[in-house]
């Protein structure tokens, strides 16, 4: 949900996103309750994510990967 959010806010903005890493900073959409049952069959660490900021996007645009 967060990155379709932002792909809209980035269409109503008018902006491009460039080589976006979106599994880099966003849970993946659709069910989370599977893939926790999951890593915890298998004994794997949740994914850390990094925490995306306006900061983040500010540097962005000014090194020209958002336009």
């Amino acid at each position: 949900m967060q990155l379709s959010l932002l792909k809209t806010m980035g269409k109503d903005l008018m902006l491009i996103f460039l080589n976006l890493t979106s599994k880099k900073y966003f849970l993946p959409e659709g069910d989370f309750i599977l893939p926790a049952i999951l890593r915890m069959l298998f004994l794997k660490k949740q994914p850390e994510y990094t925490p995306m900021t306006l900061g983040d996007l500010e540097e962005a645009v000014k090194k020209g990967k958002l336009v």
